[in-house]
């Protein structure tokens, strides 16, 4: 397991994933919102003067536009797919950009 890896499972206790396994199955995704929620406040603070959009191709979940949306970002789509989730969340046209 990569170093990378391991940190962003360390928050976890073993007996926690392996519940979370026995309750939804695997392969599991567990996705941190706060994670999200202080790496883009992070971002916003380093770089003041520009709008933030956030690219939906390495993960394109509902959890996580809604995460950027509520911290002021923006998205940057590219496919149909995207456009599409976009729509189906009631995003703003005027917060996205599709490149």
């Amino acid at each position: 397991m990569s170093a990378r890896r391991t940190r962003f499972i360390d928050p976890f206790q073993p007996a926690q994933i392996r519940r979370l396994v026995r309750e939804f199955g695997s392969p599991l995704l567990i996705l941190d919102c706060e994670r999200v929620r202080v790496q883009v406040r992070k971002l916003r603070a380093a770089l003041q003067r520009v709008d933030l959009h956030y690219a939906l191709k390495p993960m394109p979940h509902a959890a996580v536009v809604q995460t950027v949306l509520a911290e002021g970002g923006c998205l940057d789509l590219a496919t149909s797919g995207e456009v599409q989730l976009a729509r189906r969340l009631g995003v703003d046209p005027a917060r996205c950009i599709h490149t």
